[in-house]
Protein backbone atom coordinates (compact mmCIF):
# COMPACT_ATOMS: atom_id res chain seq x y z
CA UNK A 1 0.00 0.00 0.00
CA UNK A 2 1.09 3.58 -0.68
CA UNK A 3 0.21 6.49 1.60
CA UNK A 4 1.16 10.13 1.05
CA UNK A 5 1.93 11.45 4.54
CA UNK A 6 3.03 14.95 3.55
CA UNK A 7 2.88 17.19 0.50
CA UNK A 8 4.40 20.67 0.35
CA UNK A 9 4.23 22.99 -2.65
CA UNK A 10 6.81 25.77 -3.02
CA UNK A 11 5.29 27.84 -5.80
CA UNK A 12 8.03 30.49 -5.76
CA UNK A 13 10.76 27.91 -6.46
CA UNK A 14 8.57 25.59 -8.56
CA UNK A 15 9.14 22.61 -6.25
CA UNK A 16 7.10 19.88 -4.61
CA UNK A 17 8.17 17.71 -1.70
CA UNK A 18 6.25 14.58 -0.78
CA UNK A 19 6.78 12.00 1.94
CA UNK A 20 5.33 8.65 0.99
CA UNK A 21 5.01 5.42 2.93
CA UNK A 22 5.24 2.31 0.79
CA UNK A 23 4.99 -1.03 2.56
CA UNK A 24 6.24 0.54 5.82
CA UNK A 25 9.21 2.27 4.12
CA UNK A 26 9.42 6.05 3.92
CA UNK A 27 10.24 7.58 0.55
CA UNK A 28 11.14 11.24 0.10
CA UNK A 29 10.06 12.48 -3.32
CA UNK A 30 11.46 15.85 -4.37
CA UNK A 31 10.37 17.36 -7.65
CA UNK A 32 11.59 20.52 -9.33
CA UNK A 33 10.10 21.98 -12.49
CA UNK A 34 12.85 22.26 -15.09
CA UNK A 35 11.59 22.85 -18.59
CA UNK A 36 12.82 20.82 -21.55
CA UNK A 37 15.65 22.51 -23.43
CA UNK A 38 16.32 25.21 -20.80
CA UNK A 39 18.74 25.71 -17.95
CA UNK A 40 17.70 26.26 -14.38
CA UNK A 41 18.52 29.25 -12.18
CA UNK A 42 21.30 28.66 -9.66
CA UNK A 43 19.20 30.21 -6.88
CA UNK A 44 16.65 27.39 -7.47
CA UNK A 45 19.11 24.55 -8.06
CA UNK A 46 21.43 25.00 -5.07
CA UNK A 47 18.72 24.78 -2.38
CA UNK A 48 17.31 21.72 -4.15
CA UNK A 49 20.75 20.07 -4.19
CA UNK A 50 21.19 20.83 -0.50
CA UNK A 51 17.80 19.34 0.34
CA UNK A 52 18.66 16.14 -1.53
CA UNK A 53 22.06 15.97 0.22
CA UNK A 54 20.43 16.47 3.63
CA UNK A 55 17.98 13.64 3.00
CA UNK A 56 20.81 11.36 1.82
CA UNK A 57 22.76 12.04 5.04
CA UNK A 58 19.67 11.57 7.22
CA UNK A 59 18.44 8.32 5.68
CA UNK A 60 20.53 5.44 4.43
CA UNK A 61 19.32 4.13 1.12
CA UNK A 62 19.27 4.81 -2.56
CA UNK A 63 18.80 8.00 -4.55
CA UNK A 64 17.00 7.91 -7.87
CA UNK A 65 17.12 10.85 -10.26
CA UNK A 66 15.23 11.03 -13.52
CA UNK A 67 13.90 13.43 -16.09
CA UNK A 68 11.28 12.76 -18.66
CA UNK A 69 12.64 14.23 -21.88
CA UNK A 70 16.20 13.02 -22.29
CA UNK A 71 17.70 16.51 -22.54
CA UNK A 72 20.55 15.92 -20.08
CA UNK A 73 18.97 17.19 -16.86
CA UNK A 74 19.81 14.02 -14.93
CA UNK A 75 23.49 14.24 -15.90
CA UNK A 76 23.52 17.95 -15.14
CA UNK A 77 21.98 17.31 -11.72
CA UNK A 78 24.54 14.61 -10.85
CA UNK A 79 27.41 16.80 -12.09
CA UNK A 80 26.23 19.62 -9.84
CA UNK A 81 25.92 17.25 -6.88
CA UNK A 82 29.46 15.99 -7.43
CA UNK A 83 30.82 19.52 -7.71
CA UNK A 84 29.04 20.58 -4.54
CA UNK A 85 30.47 17.57 -2.66
CA UNK A 86 33.99 18.32 -3.94
CA UNK A 87 33.71 21.97 -2.86
CA UNK A 88 32.45 21.09 0.65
Amino acid sequence: SVTCTSKVYDIANKRTTRLLTVNDKVISHLQMDWEDGYGVEVNRLLPFLRDVSAIEKQHAGKTIVHCRGGYGRTGTFFSCMILEQLMA
